[in-house]
């Protein structure tokens, strides 16, 4: 082969070796960190539920206004979707998925005495699940489908802390970008 039609050749040789490499799972070495995942996502398939039913008993006793009812479905929907992953990813690992049926809502959801302290309760609650993916986005899971799914929840729980803080009057808490920087309610 001459050296011009090597050059040629080459881009479309290495494309397919590039973009596999991109892709590359990195795969738990030991069942050990299977576990950990396994127990990881138990533990944010429970989160969710408890979640769900918080905003169900907010929805059913205190929140009224339009606003805050659209919120308050919209929140609860967010975390509907993320059980029903996680309970995907409970299933293929051959583990029980968490029943929304048998969970119960946060204590904290007793203190709660009208649309405003409903509203302060799930910024509260949106901050703990903010910083329990954050946690975990900075401490990987090792299966891909488990890594892949706190990185796409993370965001979106840290997006409701941030708009629950707007609907209170409080100034948006970005100054610096870095979760750790964010005022706890």
């Amino acid at each position: 082969m001459k050296r011009r039609d090597f050059l040629k050749f080459l881009p479309a040789a290495a494309a397919p070796i590039a973009l596999s490499a991109c892709n590359t799972p990195v795969a738990p070495t030991t069942n050990l960190q299977t576990t950990s995942d396994v127990a990881l996502i138990s533990e944010a398939a429970v989160m969710e539920a408890r979640a769900i039913k918080s905003y169900d008993a907010a929805l059913e006793s205190f929140i009224r206004s339009e606003a805050a009812i659209q919120i308050a479905r919209l929140y609860r929907a967010h975390h509907l979707g993320h059980l029903n992953e996680l309970n995907a990813l409970l299933a293929q690992f051959s583990q029980p998925r968490v029943s929304l049926e048998t969970a119960t809502p946060f204590p904290q959801v007793g203190r709660v005495t009208d649309e405003a302290s409903a509203v302060r309760l799930a910024l509260e609650l949106e901050y703990e699940a903010a910083a329990a993916y954050n946690n975990w986005v900075n401490n990987p899971p090792t299966t891909p489908e488990v890594r892949r799914f706190i990185a796409n929840t993370y965001p979106i729980e840290l997006a409701h802390y941030i708009e629950l803080r707007s609907v209170l009057g409080l100034t948006p808490p970005i100054a610096s970008g870095a979760f750790e920087s964010l005022p706890k309610p």
